[in-house]
């Protein structure tokens, strides 16, 4: 026997564990593949300036967002900047107010909601 003859051959798995590795494989690439999507729709509505808070406790900026991207930003803290008041509104989405007075007592109570005195 010479110096470069290999002793024990490579090692193989047999045909039943090849196969069974095989299925395990193509599962788990089968289970990524049929993880969902998520498709979000696309914004819609009038474009609003909020106060986007970035992190609490760190400094925010003014951003435009639209109408239907709203409540997820005011979940996190961001507030709307401007308000329309006209006697020819419908109140009720603080947004919109009839009056100067009650626009100015909702910022207050956002005011004093984000503890803002």
């Amino acid at each position: 026997m010479n110096r470069f003859t290999v002793l024990h051959p490579p090692f193989q798995l047999n045909k039943t564990l090849q196969a069974c590795f095989v299925l395990i494989v193509a599962a788990a690439i089968g289970a990524c593949n049929d993880a969902k999507t998520i498709v979000e729709p696309a914004p819609t509505g009038a474009k609003l300036s909020v106060c986007h808070m970035f992190y609490p406790g760190t400094a925010a900026a003014i951003i435009e967002i639209y109408e239907s991207e709203r409540a997820a930003h005011e979940q996190h803290g961001d507030y709307v900047t401007s308000l329309i008041v006209d006697k020819a509104s419908t109140p009720g989405d603080s947004l919109h107010f009839t009056t100067i007075t009650s626009a100015v007592a909702s910022v207050r109570a956002g005011r004093i909601r984000r503890a803002e005195t």
